[in-house]
């Protein structure tokens, strides 16, 4: 069997789900590839980029291996002849065809009959080796080509995109990244703006967010993974992080190429506010920390400035602090920051304190508070690789976390490993149980349970069958303050195991037929994600009304209009637009006990003021 059919027979044997963490699952941490080094964004002129000349190079180098393939043990009379259709073939890939030829041909004596040319299994392995002919299907190649332009600030970003694919081997990778990696200026290559669609989902359920243990299904979405319109079961989540921006080695936070506060960039920013669903952006910095340096309050300006950043082209948006009489602030692009640092070199015990000032101050800086807390607008998280917390690497210490705690609102652990190992530990459910298990016995119990409160497992859900996916589910439903899943969006299977595991479905009394019950959720699924246009509604009918009652006391005629039969139907229409609106907007459901206080009192006030207002008119002449 050659080289290539073995090649492909056994991508084929290896599971989808084992191939894709065979090399670096986790996002955004340092990569570390057998034998490949890592290579750090040590200045603004290092970035990570195939351009159409690299995929072209790779499909050239495939295409010539299928067409050497072709040619291995076949005969030649003349050796002339085979060299001539070997050079056909090399030049495509070489420009020095010559030096290869003596190594590929072959020459067989023969006993009896004239000598034969050919080329064999072992010279065209060694061709292969030379040149690095990597063989790659038309599959491998087509994904690659998604990942045409986009540029990669980071190693480890790369990295994420190419275990994306799902399609490679580890032998695979170091060449990519070798191929990908570019000296020089970055380009300014302008992605598609991201498209997000809801499908027929409602608004994120908010009551099991609500108690003392809140609990958050947290996802994260990969900025290169764009183009096309994809459809996000909003009503799933609590927060999506848009993975990433990057902190580059001169201390400069840098965006990714579609993260623009202007249309139709911002638009699924607006999307996710629309579902109730808060946006976080992602910082990844990908090079060791080995001291203070880059803690600086420089770093939080930057932090803050880009989190607050306006939206621009919302007219709804500027007019919501008006509408709501302060009540609901501007929405900036983003609801909170997930730091996702490299802290496993952070070993200094000087430096570990800086970095807990720096969350500090940067925490203060967002909210004007240092403490965190579930109702925070703006949240600060901190992401963590489950190895290296096991390992107290670095920062990553028990210590360290209990320390920072109070001022980080979530802690997201990547539960699947960094780094190719063993089968039993690339079991997402063993892994959580080695962290949670840190907290069994610590010095200061009071303080590590407030911690575990705050951690998030984060995992990758098409890695694993529906079975095991409901094991981690519940488990983390049981000790964890929630879950996360790597990319969104995630398969209907596993967005349907969340909602039933974590109880996200929506409750009805037994008793409400079925026609009622799915009438008011497609009411609702509706009502809810446009609930400002409803508000805007009710702001004007509220200012009319009030209008009306002022000019009544002036205008006696005015008072005769509620005779009027359109103008009762029009309040009856009102009254059942106000009872949806308080039914499926959840800011109206949580004061739903007020609302019904006033309706009640307004009801009595009106009966009585008719009374009065009868017993007066009987006095008149």
């Amino acid at each position: 069997m050659n080289n290539a059919r073995f090649s492909r027979i056994m991508r084929g044997l290896i599971p989808q789900s084992m191939r894709w963490i065979m090399l670096f699952i986790v996002a955004g941490f340092p990569m570390v590839v057998s034998g490949a080094e890592n290579k750090s964004n040590a200045s603004l002129n290092s970035h990570y980029l195939l351009t159409f000349d690299d995929l072209a190079q790779l499909e050239a180098k495939h295409s010539a291996y299928q067409q050497l393939e072709e040619l291995v043990d076949l005969d030649y009379e003349k050796k002339t002849e085979l060299n001539n259709a070997l050079k056909k073939i090399l030049k495509n890939i070489t420009d020095d065809q010559n030096q290869y030829l003596e190594e590929l041909v072959t020459e067989d004596p023969g006993e009896n009959e004239a000598p034969k040319y050919r080329m064999t299994k072992n010279s065209l392995k060694k061709l292969s080796d030379q040149l690095g002919l990597n063989i790659f299907a038309e599959e491998q190649l087509k994904a690659l080509k998604s990942l045409e332009n986009i540029v990669f600030l980071e190693q480890s970003l790369f990295g994420t995109a190419l275990v994306r694919l799902k399609l490679f081997m580890q032998d695979d990778y170091k060449m990519l990244l070798d191929l990908a990696h570019k000296q020089g200026p970055i380009p300014h290559n302008v992605l598609p703006y991201t498209q997000w669609e809801s499908g027929d989902c409602g608004c994120a359920d908010t009551i099991f967010r609500e108690g003392d243990s809140p609990k958050f299904i947290i996802g994260m979405y990969p900025y290169w993974d764009n183009g096309e319109v994809q459809t996000l079961d909003f009503s799933i989540f609590t927060r999506i992080n848009f993975f990433s921006h990057v902190l580059n080695a001169k201390h400069k936070l840098v965006p990714p190429p579609n993260w623009k506060n202007q249309k139709p960039y911002s638009l699924f920013v607006d999307r996710t506010h629309q579902y109730k669903v808060k946006l976080d952006m992602a910082i990844t910095q990908d090079f060791p920390m080995t001291d203070a340096t880059y803690f600086t309050q420089n770093l939080i300006d930057q932090i803050d400035a880009a989190l607050k950043k306006n939206r621009e082209d919302y007219p709804i948006n500027r007019l919501k602090p008006f509408l709501s009489f302060g009540t609901s602030p501007t929405r900036s692009m983003a609801d909170g920051v997930s730091l996702n640092f490299n802290l496993r070199t952070l070993t200094k015990p000087s430096a570990q304190k800086a970095f807990g000032a720096f969350v500090s101050q940067l925490k203060k800086q967002l909210i004007g508070t240092k403490t965190a807390k579930v109702t925070d607008r703006f949240y600060l998280n901190l992401m963590i690789p489950a190895d290296a917390l096991v390992n107290s690497q670095g920062f990553y210490t028990l210590e360290n976390l209990i320390a920072i705690a109070p001022h980080i609102n979530l802690f997201i652990v990547f539960i699947d490993p960094l780094v190719p190992t063993p089968k039993e530990t690339l079991d997402s459910l063993v892994i959580m149980k080695r962290v949670r298990k840190l907290f069994d016995s610590p010095s200061d119990e009071l303080e590590a349970r407030k911690l575990i409160q705050k951690m998030v497992p984060m995992i990758f859900p098409d890695g694993y069958e529906i079975k095991e996916m409901n094991h981690i589910l519940n488990y983390a439903e049981w000790n964890y303050a929630g879950v996360g899943l790597w990319p969104v969006p995630v398969s209907a299977e596993a967005g349907q195991a969340v909602k039933q595991i974590f109880s996200l479905e929506a409750n009805y009394y037994a008793w409400v037929p079925q026609p009622v019950i799915d009438a008011s959720v497609r009411i609702c699924n509706f009502l809810c994600p446009h609930r400002w246009i409803s508000r805007v509604i009710l702001f004007f009918l509220f200012m009319l009304t009030i209008l009306y009652i002022g000019l009544s006391f002036i205008f006696y005629r005015l008072r005769l209009l509620y005779k009027k039969k359109y103008v009762l139907v029009g309040i009856l229409v009102t009254i059942v637009f106000l009872m949806l609106v308080f039914l499926c907007d959840p800011y109206w459901k949580q004061h739903r006990q007020l609302i019904l206080f006033f309706f009640f009192l307004g009801g009595v006030l009106s009966f009585i003021g008719i009374r009065i207002s009868k017993s007066q008119a009987s006095t008149f002449p």
